[in-house]
């Protein structure tokens, strides 16, 4: 079985390294049909991690949805974590829930820094997704 579709991806808008159209590109040119961006919710106490307004997230994945109609559909959704909730949830195609944080602390996975932000997270599971996909999921901080 071939997947053609991804829905948990990130952007620079958030804490990924590619732009939104970089991905949809290589989301096209891997033969994916369907491509859902789920950039991290607005987070006040960790502004390198989340995306920084969620009207202009929206509006950017938007345009980018009507730009390539018809060649690959584009789906703008968010991952919302319990302490950063989305703001007009009406204005996604879907929401991923998490929880990243405990009493606005970084939850600790693995006891495993990452990078100058101070966040803890789970350094595998970032590992695992840089090999999928011809650039895909290599956003993933």
């Amino acid at each position: 079985m071939r997947l053609t579709s991804s829905t948990h991806n990130h952007t620079n808008l958030c804490d990924g390294r590619n732009t939104p159209d970089e991905m949809a590109r290589a989301a096209l040119e891997a033969g994916f049909t369907d491509f859902g961006f789920s950039g991290h919710s607005y987070a006040p106490f960790d502004l390198d991690y989340s995306v920084k307004s969620e009207q202009h997230y929206v509006q950017e994945l938007r345009a980018l949805q009507k730009a390539y109609a018809g060649r690959l559909r584009i789906a703008v959704g968010m991952e919302a974590d319990w302490f950063a909730p989305v703001n007009d949830r009406a204005a996604l195609d879907y929401i991923i829930g998490s929880v990243h944080y405990l009493r606005h602390r970084p939850v600790l996975c693995r006891g495993r820094r990452t990078g100058g932000s101070g966040r803890l997270c789970d350094a595998d599971v970032r590992r695992r997704r840089a090999g999928h996909g011809p650039g895909l999921l290599r956003a993933c901080g």
